[in-house]
């Protein structure tokens, strides 16, 4: 039981390092060489909400 705790917990270490690389790393090196093509929140979460409405209209 403890095996499988600390494989899971590796593997999730494994992803956290694996997104915080490849994915949050580069967005925040692209925000500090162009911070003004950032959104404004109010826009981001338009858009966060829209796409919302498009899941929940795909799933009925």
């Amino acid at each position: 039981m403890e095996r499988d705790n600390l494989r899971n917990s590796q593997d999730g270490e494994t992803a956290l390092e694996s997104w915080l690389r490849w994915d949050v790393a580069p967005a925040y090196d692209a925000h500090k060489a162009s911070p003004d093509r950032a959104s404004s929140l109010e826009d981001a979460w338009k858009r966060f909400e829209a796409r919302m409405d498009e899941i929940d209209r795909e799933d009925n």
